[in-house]
């Protein structure tokens, strides 16, 4: 079974390394964040997405899927099984790295603010929770020309 770990740990340490040449090591961390809107049966999809995209790409990615609040997700350890990506569920205050997959939990919405992963209830619009939506209002406030969409 493959390992789930946190994408921060790597973030952190890299981050904290002093280099020479201060521009190479941010540009490392200016890396595009592609938002994933998918329903829950979209594991086929995803499976197949991930089984060919570079674990190497410098690219992060959060998927935001329809989930009912009444089930554990299983879809890390699932999506896991096909990419050497680290795959994880979103914490509250994850600061999102490259060659990483993040999740949303089953109970909150996603905002991101300043490159930073924030879980909060969710706004119900006529009664209907609209997770995919939220997220990508929030990552193209935050990352504007930049933000990648896929649905």
């Amino acid at each position: 079974m493959p390992t789930i770990v946190n994408c921060n740990s790597s973030l952190k340490s890299a981050s904290s390394k002093k280099n020479e040449d201060g521009k190479r090591l941010e540009k490392r961390f200016h890396f595009p964040i592609i938002g994933i809107g998918a329903s829950a049966g979209g594991l086929e999809t995803l499976q197949r997405f991930f089984s060919r995209m570079s674990p190497e790409a410098n690219l992060a990615f959060v998927i935001i899927q329809h989930l009912s609040p009444n089930f554990k997700s299983i879809m890390a350890s699932l999506l896991a099984k096909y990419t050497r990506m680290t795959v994880s569920e979103i914490r509250d205050g994850s600061t999102i790295a490259p060659n990483c997959v993040y999740l949303n939990p089953p109970t909150k919405n996603v905002a991101v603010f300043n490159r930073t992963l924030h879980l909060v209830e969710p706004v119900k619009s006529g009664g209907i929770n609209m997770p995919i939506d939220f997220f990508f209002r929030s990552l193209s406030e935050d990352q504007k020309e930049k933000a990648i969409g896929i649905i």
